[in-house]
């Protein structure tokens, strides 16, 4: 199973394996959690090298301004 971490606004987190798209949301019968923790948001998002898994992808802009995973 691949889970996937979502913090939005440094506030709220989305756990699960549940993929983020519209074919899922009509086919998939897995679920996530979505709760408000701005600690452990706040936690994640300063430090995701330390407080992800090791293989967690990291979505960031490169100097392009190009998404790079």
């Amino acid at each position: 199973m691949r889970a996937k971490l979502l913090v939005i606004d440094q506030r709220h987190m989305f756990v699960g394996p549940f993929n983020l798209d519209g074919r899922s949301v009509a086919l998939n019968t897995e679920i996530g959690v979505y709760f408000e923790s701005p600690e452990h948001a706040m936690r994640l998002h300063k430090n995701p090298a330390t407080t992800a898994p090791v293989e967690a992808d990291q979505v960031v802009l490169n100097e392009d301004g190009d998404l790079e995973w």
